[in-house]
């Protein structure tokens, strides 16, 4: 059975330590950051998720990798947060934190849930 793991922002911290459980299992990872994960046999896509359209760019590429998938996660890891007041947000930190927590992750579950299974 061949399992993959899809996983934003898996170079460190909560991300790097999901990736080592997963590959514990036999999942082949793809990490989608714009820092490479530092672990040996992980698939990285380079990708800015405060640019949604660079999941895009990848679109074919993922595609590619899930065809011959049994079994397909994702793993919505990268946020972006930034301490604020309703009365003094910028407006470029409010698009940032939709971008990376909002848009990005329903970009991509548009091209990943086609090759997922229901349930």
């Amino acid at each position: 059975m061949k399992k993959v793991l899809v996983i934003t922002g898996g170079s460190r911290g909560i991300g790097e330590a999901t990736i080592k459980r997963f590959m514990n299992k036999d999942w082949r990872i793809v990490n989608l950051s714009r820092t490479p994960s530092p672990i040996a046999n992980v698939i990285n896509l380079t990708a800015d998720l405060q640019k949604p359209e660079s999941l895009q760019k990848h679109s074919d590429e993922l595609k590619k990798l899930l065809d011959a998938a049994d079994n397909v996660a994702v793993v919505h890891n990268a946020a972006f947060y930034e301490r604020d007041c309703v009365d003094t947000m910028q407006l470029s930190e409010l698009q940032k934190t939709l971008a990376v927590n909002i848009v990005s992750p329903s970009v991509l579950n548009s091209i990943l849930i086609p090759y997922m299974p229901e349930g």
